[in-house]
């Protein structure tokens, strides 16, 4: 069993931007390795870790989206 609840977790900037029905919290985890992400609405239901690499590709993809690139 992980220890979650102890996490940094922040609601995503964009997620609470756009539709409070819609936001994702994230946490860096303390390897640096990963970021684990889950949903606001429920904490409880689990979370995923994605790796570092892919983590930094999906943020700067979603960021290039929304600037119209």
């Amino acid at each position: 069993m992980n220890n979650d609840h102890a996490w940094p977790w922040r609601t995503s900037s964009y997620s609470a931007a756009t539709n409070e029905n819609s936001c994702v919290e994230v946490a860096p985890l303390a390897t640096a390795e990963a970021t684990a992400v889950r949903d606001t609405k429920r904490r409880t239901g689990g979370h995923l870790c994605v790796a570092a690499g892919s983590w930094a590709t999906l943020v700067t993809s979603l960021k290039n989206a929304t600037a119209g690139h």
